[in-house]
């Protein structure tokens, strides 16, 4: 009798979610979204000091709930954005947080180069 209770809840919420136009792969796919590769790209970059111009290791790059960190020469890279406008954020100790839009397209890999302040230490 149990089983059969689960299995018309599980018929009702399936009906529920289609009638609400709701996207049920989300749901049947265990939480994880399914995403529509037509509709996605791909952001990478190089992050240097704005003073010397060097690269900066260790970087932490965020845009949506995607992160990378900058390898040894500064370059980090995110795949799998969805098209359009996204927040990129960047941050590292001792480094001035950074914040801008960048335009992300569909199908293609857009080039973001970041620069970043030093911040001044008082002793």
């Amino acid at each position: 009798m149990k089983l059969k209770i689960n299995n018309i809840l599980l018929l009702f919420t399936i009906i529920f979610l289609s009638s609400a136009n709701i996207n049920c792969n989300y749901f049947i796919s265990g939480g994880n979204p399914v995403i529509d590769s037509s509709n996605i790209g791909n952001v990478e970059g190089i992050v240097k000091d704005i003073s010397t111009g060097n690269p900066i290791t260790g970087v932490i790059v965020k845009i949506d709930d995607l992160i990378a960190s900058t390898d040894l020469n500064g370059i980090y890279s995110i795949k799998n954005i969805g098209a359009g406008d996204r927040l990129i954020t960047a941050e590292k100790t001792g480094y001035q947080f950074y914040s801008n839009t960048v335009r992300v397209g569909k199908g293609s890999t857009t080039a973001h180069n970041i620069q970043m302040l030093k911040v001044k230490t008082v002793n």
